[in-house]
């Protein structure tokens, strides 16, 4: 047993790269104490102490939450890999079972959740306890998807269809479960784009992009309806979506509104009324870049839910209840860059893992492609880095992205492209070209740093290994970044001191530093 207790650890280790940990931290040194955790216990006894208001409650949420991920977070990657196959096999014997303890303890923790809002004990979005709840389900989440990985359990099944040990099925809807009109979906695609996304609220998220089932009123025929990049505001019958859409995905949420004396027609209404919206009388709606909810005459993902929940209700449902703080960022020049517009006085976005704390919203069921995970995990550890160097401490060195005449250049040549009808299903016309050229960074930068990784991975599994967990994926990031920095420190070195100019000079074998301004920080 000991095995499973071991990776159902690094699990939680691979979740535990948070505010709190990470941007405090300056280095990426192992702890210096590590110690086992029978977290098969763990599991049952939090279970309990959940439904013990003496133990759980709002005053010691926030507290119990810290202290349990504090300690996963001092043990090793080395200490949890399975070494011979018979704990391989009782890994993947007990794997299930497992799987769905650490799911009830996420549905227990959203339950508590209600409790606290419903006795105004969680007031406002950067409530101490609110944001450990998030942390915990991410945590969760992570160990979930660590023990489908090293369980190899299969993959290659339909969206919400076959046994638990890939798709989680809340209890109080699997007897009959199916998507309703209004249910509000959360994905997680495995893109660069969806990385930034994710990653930047000031409790990142792991999923990208929200959806709404909407309906037909007339046919009874569902779609999902959604704000993507490339087209704006789009309906797709849903056997289509599930089909060829959300089989590409890593991770799909359903949640389903079940406010307590709220109207039971509020979500067919919302999916109704959203579904009409589409293309009525001609009139398109390209995606929202600046992210702005205000403005209704263009929409980003999770708007769509927010517009249809509230035009249902006459604005008396307005999504989310709490929204992401939107701080560890305000300090560079990203929001400029991509022209997305955060209040200064109120800094939040409407990230779409905010449904899963909204109270008024039950998570009905979880989707994960196996197969999608480890990429969406590489993808997420890589602007998770990023993000870290962009909003390290100034006197330390600070990372911030030189103005490229190259992807100037490229993001020109991608307009230009535009206006003759091409790349059309990557980009609309009217993205901002700033947003564009922040993009060309971006994806030239995650290709390198993604790379490397593929790489790591790689070597670590023919050693026999298997996914690294996040922090580990956060080590490589770090070691490469000082590696290449060293390089373009060596390359600066010799163009100061060539003033001959009698030969072509060095090459700068750096990957990346060139595209930064400022010192590196080693």
């Amino acid at each position: 047993m000991m095995i499973i207790k071991n990776i159902l650890i690094v699990g939680l280790l691979a979740g535990f790269v948070t505010t709190h940990s990470l941007f405090a931290q300056t280095s990426f040194e192992q702890p210096e104490e590590s110690q086992k955790i029978d977290l098969i216990n763990e599991v049952n006894e939090i279970l309990t102490a959940l439904q013990d208001k003496d133990i759980f409650n709002a005053d010691t949420c926030h507290d119990f939450i810290e202290n349990k991920t504090a300690a996963a977070f001092k043990l090793r990657t080395a200490d949890f890999i399975p070494e011979t196959d018979s704990d391989r096999e009782m890994l993947k014997k007990e794997s299930v079972n497992t799987i769905n303890k650490l799911f009830k303890i996420r549905l227990a923790l959203h339950q508590r959740l209600v409790h606290f809002h419903d006795n105004e004990q969680i007031k406002d979005n950067a409530d101490k306890c609110l944001n450990s709840i998030r942390e915990a389900h991410q945590f969760i989440r992570f160990a979930e998807e660590y023990l489908m990985e090293w369980a190899d359990i299969e993959a290659n099944r339909a969206i919400f269809h076959g046994d638990s040990s890939y798709t989680l099925v809340n209890p109080q809807f699997e007897n009959d479960f199916k998507l309703q009109t209004g249910d509000v979906l959360a994905i997680r695609g495995t893109s660069y784009v969806s990385a930034m996304i994710a990653r930047l609220g000031d409790e990142e998220s792991i999923f990208s992009h929200a959806a709404i089932v909407g309906e037909d009123k007339d046919s009874g025929r569902q779609y999902i309806v959604e704000a993507l990049i490339p087209r704006g505001l789009v309906a797709t019958e849903l056997d289509t979506w599930l089909k060829e859409t959300g089989s590409k995905e890593a991770r799909i949420s359903v949640f389903r509104y079940k406010q307590k004396g709220g109207p039971d027609n509020l979500p067919a209404d919302a999916g109704k009324f959203i579904y009409s919206l589409v293309n009525k009388g001609g009139v398109a709606y390209p995606y929202d870049f600046s992210m702005n909810d205000s403005d209704s005459s263009m929409f980003f993902c999770s708007e769509v839910a927010q517009f249809a929940y509230k035009n249902a209700s006459d604005d008396n449902v307005i999504l989310p209840r709490f929204r992401t703080m939107a701080t560890k960022l305000g300090g560079t020049h990203f929001f400029k860059d991509m022209e997305i517009k955060i209040n200064k006085s109120e800094p939040t976005v409407f990230s779409p893992i905010d449904i899963e704390t909204d109270p008024r919203f039950e998570l009905v069921a979880d989707f994960r492609n196996v197969k999608l995970l480890p990429e969406a995990r590489r993808m997420d550890a890589v602007l998770q880095s990023v993000y870290q160097w962009m909003t390290n401490d100034k006197s330390k060195g600070r990372y911030e992205f030189l103005n490229s005449s190259r992807h100037v250049l490229l993001a020109a040549l991608g307009k230009a492209a535009r206006q003759f009808g091409l790349g059309a299903e990557i980009m609309p016309t009217h993205i901002p070209f700033a947003t564009t050229v922040t993009l060309a960074k971006f994806n030239e930068l995650t290709n390198i740093l993604l790379n490397n990784l593929e790489e790591v991975e790689k070597e670590n599994k023919k050693q026999g290994g298997f996914s690294l967990s996040f922090q580990k994926l956060m080590e490589a990031n770090n070691d490469f970044r000082i590696k290449d920095c060293l390089l373009n420190k060596e390359y600066l070195d010799l163009i100061s001191r060539d003033i001959s100019h009698s030969y072509l000079p060095p090459q700068n074998k750096s990957k990346f530093h060139n595209f930064f301004q400022g010192a590196c920080f080693l």
